[in-house]
C-alpha cells in the first residue's frame, strides 16, 4: 500500500515549450528597457538587450556546428554574460554544461566525459582553460573568452564574446521539447569523479514554475546573485526564477568562503610535534590556497605533510583543508610566496596580497 502526501498548492500546469521561450516569448512591451543582468559596476544587459544578446550566441554557436544534443560548456564566474551563454547555447538546440573546477584536470574531465565541442571561459580562468582543452581525448576545437584574453592562445582557436554578439547569421529555428536535455550540471565529485546530472527543458521549466506559490519576486525585485550560477539552485532558483519575474540580477564575480589564517594557525600549534605554525595563502594550479608553514618539535623529526594535511582535514571543513605544507626552522617575520605574509609587532599574524 502506497501513501501519497499531496501539496497544500495546486497542482502545475506544464507547458510544453523549451526553456528560452517559456522565459522570453511572452517578454512584455515595458520589459524592454528593464534591467535584467548587471554586475556592481553596473555593466549589463536590459531584456531587450538580453534577448538580443541570446539570439546572436545561439547564431554564432550554430554557424560553429553546434546543434541538437552538442554540448557547450561555460566556465566563467557569476558575470552578466552568463545567462546569454546559457539561454543562447540552449535556443540552438545545444546542451549548456556549467562547470565549477578548481584545476585543470577537473576541467578537462567534464569536457572529455561531456563531449564538449566549444569551451566558454572567462578571461580569469583562462589559464586553466588553456591547460584543459590542451589534455588528451578532449574534443574542444574553439574557446570563446567573456573579457580580455591574455598571454598566448592555447593549442585550439579562441575568439572573443564580441565576436560572437557580432554574428550575422539569422537566429537558429531549433525545434525543441520539453523531453529534450538542456543542462548537464557536474556533481561535486565528493565519492569520486564528477558526474553530469542530465537536466531537461521539462526540468527546468517545472523548477521555475513549482516555486511560483511562494515566490515574493516581481519587476521591481532586485536580486543579489550570492549563488554560483554553475551550480543548479543558481541556474535555477537564483537565474530563470529572477528572469520569469522580470526582476533584475546584480552580479558579483566571486563569493569566497575566506578561510581566517588564525583559525588555522591556532588549530596546527594543538598538534604535539608543532612547536610553531603559520598560513598564507598563495596560487596553486590557478587558485588560492591555504599553505602552512610548519616549524616540527624537536620531538618529532618525521612529522612530515601528510601527516600535517590529515590533522587539518579531520577538524575544519572541506574548503578550510590546508593543501600545501612547507617545514621551516623558524617562522619568519615575513614571508613571501604569490602573496606575502607579515607579523605585525601586536603579534598577531596576517596575510595580505601583493
Amino acid at each position: 500500500m502506497s501513501l501519497i502526501i499531496r501539496s497544500h498548492y495546486p497542482d502545475i500546469a506544464i507547458p510544453e515549450v523549451c526553456l528560452p521561450e517559456f522565459l522570453f516569448a511572452e517578454r512584455g512591451t515595458d520589459d524592454a528597457d528593464r534591467p535584467a543582468f548587471i554586475d556592481t559596476s553596473r555593466r549589463g544587459y536590459s531584456y531587450g538587450q538580453l534577448t538580443a544578446a541570446i539570439g546572436r550566441v545561439a547564431a554564432g554557436v550554430a554557424e560553429r556546428g553546434l546543434g541538437r544534443h552538442d554540448v557547450a560548456v561555460v566556465f566563467s564566474p557569476n558575470c552578466p554574460d552568463y545567462p546569454a551563454v546559457f539561454h543562447g547555447v540552449l535556443s540552438a538546440g545545444a546542451v549548456c554544461s556549467p562547470a565549477n573546477a578548481l584545476t585543470p584536470a577537473e576541467l578537462a574531465h567534464q569536457l572529455r566525459d561531456s563531449g564538449a565541442r566549444v569551451l566558454f571561459a572567462s578571461a580569469d580562468s583562462l589559464d586553466r582553460a588553456r591547460a584543459a582543452v590542451a589534455e588528451d581525448k578532449v574534443r574542444v576545437e574553439e574557446s570563446i573568452v567573456l573579457g580580455s584574453a591574455r598571454g598566448a592562445p592555447g593549442s585550439v582557436r579562441e575568439a572573443g564574446f564580441d565576436e560572437l554578439l557580432a554574428c550575422t547569421v539569422p537566429t537558429p529555428k531549433a525545434v525543441l521539447g520539453g523531453d529534450d536535455l538542456a543542462a548537464l550540471p557536474y556533481s561535486s565529485g565528493t565519492t569520486g569523479l564528477s558526474k553530469g546530472v542530465m537536466s531537461t527543458h521539462r526540468n527546468l521549466v517545472v523548477g521555475v514554475l513549482q516555486t511560483q506559490p511562494l515566490n515574493l519576486l516581481g519587476p521591481d525585485s532586485r536580486m543579489l546573485a550570492v549563488l554560483p550560477l554553475f551550480h543548479i539552485h543558481g541556474v535555477t532558483g537564483l537565474m530563470n526564477g529572477t528572469l520569469y519575474s522580470r526582476g533584475r540580477i546584480v552580479t558579483m564575480p566571486r563569493f569566497d568562503h575566506q578561510v581566517a589564517p588564525a583559525e588555522l594557525e591556532a588549530l596546527l600549534l594543538t598538534h604535539g610535534g608543532i612547536s610553531d605554525a603559520a598560513v598564507v595563502e598563495v596560487h596553486h594550479d590557478g587558485v588560492e590556497v591555504p599553505k602552512a608553514l610548519v616549524v616540527r618539535r624537536a620531538t618529532h623529526p618525521g612529522l612530515d605533510a601528510e601527516e600535517v594535511q590529515a590533522f587539518v582535514a579531520a577538524r575544519v571543513a572541506p574548503y578550510k583543508k590546508v593543501r600545501l605544507v612547507e617545514f621551516l626552522d623558524q617562522i619568519p617575520k615575513s614571508y613571501s610566496a604569490d602573496d606575502a605574509f607579515a607579523k605585525p609587532r601586536s603579534g598577531r599574524r596576517v596575510w595580505h596580497r601583493r
